[in-house]
């Protein structure tokens, strides 16, 4: 690896070409999303790449290290987390395992554990990651292709599910698009107390608020509002990239359940990325194959097709972890 060197900093224009041109690059290994990260409270983005000695590049990674809380709290709750990377030349395993050795150097003593979110199957390349102690864990994801023909793309969507779409409709609500940052500010209540339903930490509204900044220019994000009598019931954000949109945050008002304000959305998604030319509706997480998941149940619903692309995780600090797992149990019981 001697003609190769490694550095945390690349030139942003031929950062976002490598990403855009290369066949697995998204939109979380961006520049963009970089920034974003880095102007988010509590959440902290670092840059891994290797290039050759006329600058190319071969390989990079951005990991995030979030945390839920600062000071003490924070400690206990640092991850790094990489979605979607790191993204290799022709899948080189030479270059993953370079990066891995330099991330690791880094990533030791500033979070409890990493977390490598697949977005393909590594195949072979993913020994790379076995032979750095990192253990595989089966997780589930949802693609949706759009760029079948549209009725059959409804056609696989459940009977129920688009019998909610007409009664949405009957009972007035209306789906229209959020373009500035005082109607998402509108639609964060709704976010917060979805995810104290479910009993799963929330980001700062930072995050939003600053996505919506540096992405909504650029095409890059797109944000579904579910209205009833003028007052937002229902919101969800969707991260645009290449042929690609990605299912990001979401919320409904419990309050307007029998509006059905999730399932109008969804359908609105689906049509719209099928008539803008748009290849795959990525779901997000669908659990374990193992385990019931009722959100799994209701995203295939709508379609899709069910992949096994799993994760990466390494524990660097086993005593913290199994204190913030304790700490997180508490959490859940007590929301």
């Amino acid at each position: 690896m001697t003609k190769h060197k490694f550095v945390n900093s690349l030139n942003k224009s031929d950062w976002s070409k490598y990403i855009y041109n290369h066949p697995n690059g998204n939109i979380f290994q961006s520049p963009e999303m970089y920034d974003i990260y880095n102007k988010t409270k509590n959440y902290k983005a670092y840059l891994f790449a290797i290039i050759d000695f006329e600058d190319n590049i071969l390989g990079l990674m951005v990991s995030v290290i979030q945390k839920e809380h600062s000071g003490i709290l924070g400690i206990l709750s640092a991850r790094a987390v990489v979605d979607g990377g790191p993204i290799i030349k022709n899948n080189d395993p030479n270059v993953t395992s370079q990066l891995l050795t330099e991330y690791q150097k880094f990533i030791k003593g500033k979070a409890i554990y990493s977390l490598f979110r697949n977005f393909w199957n590594w195949g072979l390349n993913g020994e790379v990651f076995l032979k750095y102690g990192f253990s595989y864990e089966q997780q589930l994801d949802i693609l949706i292709d759009l760029k079948q023909d549209k009725s059959e793309l409804f056609s696989k969507i459940s009977k129920n599910k688009r019998r909610n779409v007409t009664k949405s409709s009957n009972k007035g609500t209306i789906i229209k698009d959020i373009t500035s940052i005082e109607e998402l500010e509108k639609s964060f209540q709704i976010i917060k107390e979805t995810y104290q339903r479910v009993k799963v930490p929330m980001p700062s509204t930072d995050l939003f608020k600053i996505a919506f900044e540096t992405l909504y220019p650029k095409g890059m994000i797109k944000i579904f509002g579910a209205y009833f009598e003028n007052l937002i019931i229902g919101v969800r954000i969707e991260l645009v990239y290449k042929e690609n949109i990605f299912d990001w945050y979401a919320g409904s008002d419990a309050k307007h359940n029998n509006k059905y304000a999730n399932d109008a959305i969804l359908l609105n998604i689906l049509q719209w990325g099928n008539e803008n030319n748009f290849g795959i509706f990525d779901f997000g997480g669908a659990g374990k194959p193992d385990k019931p998941y009722g959100v799994r149940d209701h995203k295939l619903k709508f379609g899709g097709d069910l992949v096994e692309f799993g994760r990466y995780k390494k524990i660097h600090n086993g005593f913290l972890m199994n204190v913030a797992e304790v700490l997180y149990f508490i959490y859940k019981k007590i929301k």
